[in-house]
């Protein structure tokens, strides 16, 4: 028969490849791994355990280990709560993450026979003898125990309530403390414990894996409870996921290839699909650079770059072409590159990555496209993302002189992909939380805010960048309290001064970018016409049509107020 959780290998391993810290968990703890792993992922799952891939900070190849289930699954709804559990085991193992809280005192059923054991025991101890005075037939059945059992048994017995049941308390006293119970509760479980001992410490038990399970868990931190248009994990969670996987499986939408072909936005199923195609397949320099332009771009040739572009113009005044240049200028924005369709601008941004001794020649090029040429910078790849977009979202680098370079040229950071995602998005979904990883993403969230940013854009399926922060920081909390929350996820400070800086300025700043008013301009901010509660930049900028969507509920007719009359005549100032 089919392993049930093999079958689902490729949907679990792409949900967990968001959560490279309980990987990381997962790789030192389970794996015993005593190496200082910077990250991991993971490669397959079944019902017997998980392979994991990882690197170490001092470099070197990949490795793997296998990490076993003990016991093993018995199915793919077991998945979840085990992972949970692993993962928290893991997180306090390593200091990761205090324990759980346990708020709730129950009693079990199982002290009944307790108390039946504890009343025999009595009853046979503390019975009187036969040839007592105060004998009678209903202790008969108490001298009969006492001389049938062995000689030690009754001894032993108080022996387990004197000495097991004390320290069975102590041991509930000490989870009393480490998972920070109420005054009641703990002593409820403490005395319990001394009274009743094991049935009452596996309540505790119980209730110690039921507050695990309430972690918010993998399943449930990308696009949350809260949130009515989340595509993947909302209020139905895994079901929904699954339902999204079962559509990928029946070939359910569009295909890639239909896909590919098409520029609209995508949402759903096809946003998954496209998604999942567009990061396995990358741009291969020697593969798909096969022009001399894409290869003097490569290596930042400005002198060949130039004479191709004075050939291409020949060709065109040849050809009695209106404007060559424009001409030329509109050939090379439509140029695309690889798989993915990289254009112009996106192709050196990956040219100062993959061959970065070249990046004062590249950056060049850049400058020279722009400044001479007058080339867009709004060319878009096939997940609707331009060079600016990526030079920010730290996927693959944050690179913010050249961002500076596109945004001077007029590009737009809030500018959106196919799936309605800004570059916040991005930023948003943290995957390197070492020390440098989270500095990045701080620093590209404040390059963000401060070049007209917004975090409220919401995207295809109605999730945005702040949604997706402030339920992260909030699951941080659950786990790790608020301070060691803002020290794993330093983002959410970015957002929270950002908020008390456009709160100061109030309606001096666009509603939208909170640019206090357009730059290089003196252009005065435009008030709301219908609401007149907020501001915005003045065309050409599109703030007010982007921040429509999130406007739209708060924007309500704004009523003058009625002057003072004297016998129904208006008295003016």
């Amino acid at each position: 028969m089919a392993d049930p959780v093999a079958s689902k290998s490729g949907f679990l391993c792409m949900y967990m490849s968001n959560h490279p810290d309980t990987l990381v968990g997962y790789v030192k703890h389970w794996g015993k791994v005593a190496e200082d792993v910077s990250s991991a992922k993971m490669i397959s799952i079944d019902t017997k355990g998980m392979t994991l891939a990882y690197k170490t900070k001092a470099g070197g190849p990949e490795k793997e280990v296998r990490v076993l289930f003990d016991p093993p699954l018995l199915g793919y709804e077991e998945v979840k709560p085990r992972l949970i559990s692993m993962k928290v085991d893991a997180e306090e193992a390593l200091g990761m993450a205090r324990a759980p809280q346990i708020t709730t005192f129950r009693l079990p059923f199982g002290i009944w026979t307790t108390n039946v054991l504890l009343a025999f025991l009595l009853y046979v101890t503390f019975s009187p003898e036969p040839q007592s005075p105060n004998f009678a037939p209903a202790y008969l059945p108490a001298h009969y125990a006492r001389t049938n059992l062995p000689v030690w048994a009754v001894t032993a017995s108080w022996w387990i309530v004197v000495i097991v049941h004390p320290l069975e308390a102590l041991y509930a006293l000490y989870m009393a403390r480490r998972h920070r119970m109420p005054f009641t509760t703990g002593v409820g479980y403490v005395l319990g414990t001394l009274i009743w001992g094991l049935p009452v410490l596996n309540e505790l038990r119980h209730q110690r894996q039921a507050a695990r399970i309430e972690i918010p868990c993998v399943w449930e931190d990308c696009f949350g409870r809260n949130n009515p248009g989340a595509p993947l994990i909302a209020d139905k969670g895994i079901a929904r996921a699954l339902e999204i996987e079962r559509q990928l499986n029946a070939g359910e939408g569009r295909t890639v290839e239909e896909l590919i072909k098409s520029d609209d936005p995508l949402k759903g199923v096809e946003a998954a699909r496209l998604r999942r195609w567009f990061s396995s397949n990358k741009m291969i320099p020697l593969r798909d650079l096969t022009d001399d332009f894409g290869s003097a771009v490569l290596f930042g040739r400005l002198e060949v770059v130039q004479a191709d572009i004075l050939a291409r113009m020949h060709k065109h005044a040849q050809r009695s072409t209106p404007d060559p240049r424009a001409a030329v200028v509109r050939d090379i924005y439509e140029m695309r590159w690889g798989p993915t369709q990289v254009p112009i601008f996106n192709l050196i941004l990956l040219s100062t990555l993959l061959v970065p001794a070249m990046r004062p020649q590249q950056l060049a090029v850049a400058r020279f496209l722009i400044n001479e040429m007058k080339m867009p910078v709004d060319g878009r790849d096939l997940s609707g993302a331009t060079g600016l977009y990526h030079a920010i979202s730290t996927k693959p680098a944050f690179d913010p002189e050249y961002a500076q370079i596109l945004v001077d040229a007029g590009g737009d950071v809030n500018a959106r992909n196919r799936y309605g995602d800004t570059t916040a998005a991005e930023i948003a979904m943290l995957r390197d939380y070492g020390a440098d990883g989270k500095q990045r993403a701080r620093d590209a969230l404040a390059w963000f805010f401060a070049h007209g940013g917004n975090v409220d854009v919401m995207n295809t399926d109605g999730v945005s960048a702040r949604w997706v922060m402030a339920t992260a920081h909030q699951q941080m909390v659950q786990v790790t309290g608020v301070m060691r929350a803002l020290a794993q996820l330093p983002m959410w400070d970015v957002v929270l001064q950002e908020d008390e800086r456009r709160k100061a300025l109030g309606m001096k700043a666009c509603a939208f970018c909170a640019r206090v008013k357009e730059e290089g301009s003196g252009k005065a901010l435009l008030l709301c016409s219908r609401c007149k509660c907020v501001t915005y930049c003045a065309p050409p900028r599109k703030c007010q049509m982007d921040d429509w969507r999130h406007h739209k509920g708060r924007c309500k007719p704004n009523k003058a107020s009625r002057g003072s009359t004297y016998l129904g005549v208006p008295l003016d100032s």
